[in-house]
């Protein structure tokens, strides 16, 4: 007598099943790989369940990140690569149109603090060559100190920030405790008022070298 066969009842998807995942439509398909990415799986595994292969996932994964409207047109029938190519430009120019706006910032910050310690250093009865000395005497200090970038002091804030971080000064008859006073105190306030050592490092540096023109001999 023959026992009958049991059949286990985890059903595996046959290469039929497969092939019929893969004409989902396009819009049932990105449904679903929509809640792929929402539910945290990775693209092989949406592909794996869709029968589709990874790369169909990818472009999908891209065109749900198209506009609202270009969406709509994709689920209405429309070839998505126009939309993708058009996304992908936007996404350049964005990043161009940012990049180019954070060296205007930087620029700005750069020649706003060579004006301000030039002025600052008027204060002193200092020779071009007295204040060489005080500017190569912070350069290195700066560039060493990373102060976080949370802090930042706006222009309202500039001259109160200054005089807060002022040294002690018991003795200032003689140019070399001039000079190491004004090292002090600027590197103090230098590193409070610009917290981006770059843009301190490139304002140093157009101090120095202007000074360094105008003193050959040191």
């Amino acid at each position: 007598m023959h026992r009958p066969v049991l059949v286990s009842q985890t059903q595996t998807s046959t290469p039929q099943q497969n092939r019929a995942k893969s004409r989902l439509s396009r819009k049932d398909r990105l449904f679903r790989v929509q809640l792929g990415v929402v539910a945290g799986k990775s693209n092989r595994q949406i592909a794996k369940e869709l029968g589709v292969d990874e790369g169909t996932v990818r472009r999908d994964r891209l065109t749900l990140r198209l506009s609202k409207e270009d969406l709509q047109a994709v689920k209405g029938g429309a070839p998505v690569e126009p939309l993708l190519r058009k996304q992908e430009k936007r996404k350049v120019a964005a990043a161009r149109e940012k990049h180019e706006a954070a060296e205007r910032e930087s620029q700005f910050l750069t020649n706003r603090l060579v004006k301000l310690i030039r002025d600052w250093l008027t204060q002193f009865p200092f020779q071009d060559v007295d204040a060489l000395h005080v500017v190569r005497g912070i350069d290195r200090w700066s560039w060493d100190f990373q102060t976080p970038k949370a802090i930042y002091v706006p222009d309202s804030k500039i001259k109160a920030t200054i005089e807060r971080v002022k040294p002690k000064a018991d003795h200032l008859s003689e140019m070399f405790a001039i000079i190491e006073f004004a090292k002090e105190w600027l590197f103090r306030w230098i590193v409070l008022v610009e917290p981006d050592r770059d843009i301190r490092d490139r304002a140093l540096t157009i101090l120095r070298q202007g000074l360094e023109r105008q003193t050959p001999y040191c």
